[in-house]
């Protein structure tokens, strides 16, 4: 089923946010969003992207309804924020940052408190979301005690009590050990695969959204340089890495008899690159064998999506400090 044929759950509309800082100086404004539109569609699991200081924590802040745009529209499963703001947010669990809790309650206490804001929920719900994200057991726990990847699941947890369709999660294995990024990403997916939710994902780590995401949008400096499905964008972007024996030598070889766009990278990432939709990987197999060359590897290219993000992007730095709205 191809994006346009699912049913659009979060809109952001020709979204812009300028905000007039003192730092700045009398008349001075920082641009910290320009004119951003992009669409999650039921059932993805959304990968939103950029370098520091992009302007992806603003943009959430926008889409929960926590700061006004300047311009543009915000509409979740077909609710205009601005006008039906208490419709919309039915629909949407969120953090943005990391969770806050009160550590000296339990991780139950402090769920019962979360639902207490919106109405309540009946203790078996509370239950319910527990063993759904792995706390149950250590429920009564003080949340002092928690490490912090138990604390990101219990920020899930809270997110998932008002039954929401869409997840809004900012960073949300920022800072997880190895075991504690895992447990998080299969309780995603599973989310996604098994409860039917959609997550809209802000992250820094292109590894965790190569593995995650179906979908992802990438922001430079507040504007949106991509948008697309990953699978189209792998196709689109990822080579053939080969390692081999002079690896010039072998790039010339495939430039000259296979005709591909192949470049050999220089010491320490020694190898070569081939482009995307070049040709047969064991076309270009056989010419190096015959050529007398060694080939040790030839494989999908690894880290293809880092290497896309750095050649779409040009921030190096987040904005001075103070600036990051």
């Amino acid at each position: 089923m191809t994006a346009s044929s699912r049913e659009p759950l979060l809109v952001l509309e020709g979204l812009s946010k300028v905000f007039t800082r003192r730092w700045l100086g009398r008349g001075r404004e920082l641009t910290a969003v320009r004119d951003l539109s992009l669409t999650v569609y039921r059932g993805d699991l959304f990968g939103f992207l950029g370098p520091n200081g992009a302007g992806k924590s603003t943009t959430l802040r926008m889409a929960l309804g926590l700061i006004h745009p300047t311009a543009g529209r915000v509409l979740i499963a077909g609710h205009d924020l601005a006008a039906e703001r208490l419709a919309a947010l039915r629909q949407v669990g969120a953090f943005v940052e990391a969770p806050s809790f009160y550590g000296y309650l339990s991780g139950r206490k402090n769920l019962e408190i979360f639902a207490g804001l919106s109405g309540g929920v009946a203790a078996a719900e509370i239950d319910a979301v527990l063993e759904r994200v792995g706390l149950r057991g250590r429920e009564l726990d003080p949340v002092s005690v928690y490490s912090h990847g138990m604390r990101q699941r219990l920020g899930i947890a809270a997110c998932l009590l008002p039954k929401p369709g869409l997840l809004i999660l900012d960073e949300p294995t920022d800072g997880l050990d190895p075991h504690g990024i895992r447990d998080v990403r299969e309780l995603l997916v599973s989310l996604v695969r098994d409860d039917g939710l959609t997550v809209f994902l802000s992250s820094h780590l292109l590894s965790e959204v190569e593995h995650l995401c179906n979908r992802i949008a990438i922001l430079e400096q507040g504007e949106l340089i991509l948008q697309g499905e990953l699978s189209e964008l792998e196709r689109e972007h990822r080579g053939l890495s080969l390692s081999v024996d002079r690896p010039a030598e072998a790039a010339a070889l495939l430039r000259e008899r296979c005709g591909v766009q192949a470049e050999a990278h220089p010491p320490p990432r020694e190898g070569v690159r081939i482009r995307p939709g070049s040709a047969d990987p064991a076309v270009l197999n056989r010419a190096l064998l015959e050529a007398g060359f060694r080939v040790a590897a030839l494989e999908p290219e690894p880290h293809w999506l880092d290497r896309l993000f750095l050649e779409r992007t040009t921030t190096r730095e987040a904005a001075p400090a103070g600036a990051r709205p």
